[in-house]
């Protein structure tokens, strides 16, 4: 029997209206392939269908390949004013296709 193993996961925190991603990893072997995508749309989903309209997430401010793949997937991202190297990412979730 093949061993099954977890090729990503993400973790989002729903609370004071927002939703806020505390965590999304994808295997490196997988990545570039969409995975990340498709967990990113999923999570949106599902804040979406809890009635919130604001997906945040940070991250470091060196990070550019995750800013790159935010902007390309609808995200606003800033760099944060005393923020000490973060990076906020901010998704209007009203704006998402079904």
């Amino acid at each position: 029997e093949r061993a099954r193993a977890a090729l990503g996961y993400g973790i989002m925190s729903v609370a004071a209206g927002e939703a806020q991603i505390l965590n999304l990893c994808v295997d490196p072997p997988w990545q570039g392939r969409g995975l990340g995508t498709e967990l990113m749309r999923t999570l949106a989903q599902a804040a979406r269908a809890s009635g919130i309209h604001t997906l945040v997430g940070t991250s470091l401010a060196e990070n550019q390949r995750i800013h790159d793949w935010a902007r390309r997937f609808g995200f606003d991202v800033r760099t944060e004013p005393n923020s000490g190297g973060y990076v906020r990412i901010t998704l209007d979730l009203d704006s998402l296709r079904s």
